[in-house]
């Protein structure tokens, strides 16, 4: 048996037998105040936990960037990374994707020039961006960027490249196609303007009031007129030649003399 002497010289050596640390007295619990307290981190982003993952593995597993703009993307591009392979060369093509990666070189002349490795759904392609195009879109050409390439194929011994001509933003593209879209279906359709006056009212001077507001403002849209007699509508087309140009001031003109109720704007399909 340890004298008290030889005990407490094996526990300052950290020599203590398993029998003696079970005669030893409980140490003592530490409070949970006293624990350190773990910090808070804010958890990653899904962009940060996706570039990690491409990072770490070189591909997208979870998730892929553009899976959002699927549906987009296929309305709005010509082909895909894969498909550009069936297309002959000097092809024309829209292609959308995320830049990967990039390279700047500068050219003999000391301009800047980018070959951009640009990824989709599909697969990748190199984009060679020429100085004039890249200082127009330089902001663009970052990693993770997702853009929509319009240009021309390059086919040579087997290998497929693309030679931008305009880079964009994928969402200012949406915004601009959404936009020219608008005024294409705008100019589809046609106005027409609808008048409605009473046979009771003395009509001459009326008319010929009308008439100079007509020819103050000649446009496409042609003019309607509602005869009202009692319960009776008699429907008059106004020729060609008085057809008017629809805006704001032209509308006011003709509610000070007709009233409100009296005028209104139709849309009719132009095809």
């Amino acid at each position: 048996m340890k004298s008290g002497q030889e005990y407490q010289k094996a526990q300052k050596n950290g020599q203590t037998s398993i029998f003696d640390l079970l005669k030893e007295p409980s140490k003592k619990y530490i409070g949970i105040d006293q624990i350190e307290k773990i910090p808070d981190i804010p958890e990653f982003s899904q962009s940060e936990l996706l570039a990690m993952e491409k990072e770490m593995l070189g591909l997208y597993i979870s998730y892929h960037p553009l899976d959002n703009y699927q549906d987009k993307l296929r309305k709005i591009t010509t082909s895909t990374s894969v498909g550009l392979s069936n297309l002959p060369d000097k092809s024309k093509v829209i292609l959308g994707g995320i830049i990967n990666n990039f390279k700047k070189k500068s050219t003999k002349n000391g301009n800047l020039m980018a070959f951009i490795s640009l990824e989709d759904l599909d697969g990748t392609i190199e984009v060679i961006v020429f100085p004039k195009i890249y200082d127009d879109c330089k902001e663009l050409v970052k990693k993770d960027k997702i853009v929509i390439v319009k240009g021309r194929l390059d086919v040579a011994e087997g290998k497929v490249k693309l030679i931008a001509e305009e880079i964009s933003p994928l969402n200012k593209y949406l915004e601009e196609k959404l936009t020219v879209k608008k005024k294409e279906d705008k100019q589809d359709l046609l106005e027409e303007l609808h008048l409605e006056i009473s046979l009771s009212n003395e009509k001459t001077d009326l008319l010929v009031g009308l008439k100079e507001i007509f020819c103050t403002y000649p446009g496409k849209s042609q003019i309607i007129i509602h005869f009202k007699e009692k319960k009776k509508t008699m429907l008059h087309v106004i020729d060609k030649k008085y057809s008017v140009n629809i805006n704001d001031e032209l509308l006011r003109k003709i509610r000070d003399v007709l009233g409100n109720e009296k005028v209104w704007v139709e849309q009719i399909s132009n095809n």
